[in-house]
């Protein structure tokens, strides 16, 4: 997939989550990394509520300040997407990639299983957060939908489509939405 195909499919999963909340929501964007386009396509499509960039990586961070510029209604935070912090009434969007999990020796790896997936979403849904929109592209889409099935979680699905490029329409991924009960922990 070019990266053309992808910014096409996220631009499809920001109209699909803007869709779902309110303009003043609040939304935590984790591994959000350098790109400042989540940000950028979901404030031309009308957000204009607080967001909080989460990511483990602190250059990545500062180039995603420098690149988005200073707003009351920005914060990052270099910190692990599932150290435990609270997501209080927030959107968590994931996309293109699971938050990654902190492995053996501290090595950092992608989840490539359900478990692992259901793990990560365990971990999310007793963070205090609304809920999650996730996009999942290529061999994730499965490995998303069956982990948050092992944690008897409810999701709507639809498929992430490039809306340009060739061919047009081609389905890229899944999108996932998913909203968590509130917990007493």
């Amino acid at each position: 997939m070019s990266d053309f195909e992808a910014s096409a499919a996220r631009n499809d999963f920001i109209a699909a989550i803007m869709e779902r909340i309110a303009p003043d929501d609040a939304v935590v964007e984790l591994a959000c990394g350098s790109s400042v386009r989540v940000a950028r396509a979901m404030a031309s499509m009308g957000h204009r509520g607080s967001m909080t960039f989460v990511d483990w990586r602190r250059d990545a961070l500062e180039e995603h300040r420098r690149a988005l510029g200073r707003a009351p209604r920005f914060q990052w935070v270099w910190a692990d997407a599932l150290d435990g912090r609270p997501f209080e009434g927030a959107w968590l969007v994931i996309h293109a990639t699971l938050p990654r999990l902190t492995g053996i020796h501290g090595e950092l790896v992608k989840p490539r299983t359900p478990s692992e997936c259901a793990r990560v979403m365990d971990t999310l849904r007793h963070s205090g957060a609304r809920g999650a929109f996730i996009l999942a592209l290529g061999i994730e889409r499965d490995v998303v939908r069956t982990g948050l099935r092992a944690l008897g979680l409810d999701a709507a699905e639809r498929d992430a489509v490039a809306l340009m490029g060739d061919p047009p329409g081609e389905v890229l991924g899944r999108y996932f939405a998913v909203e968590f009960e509130p917990t007493d922990e």
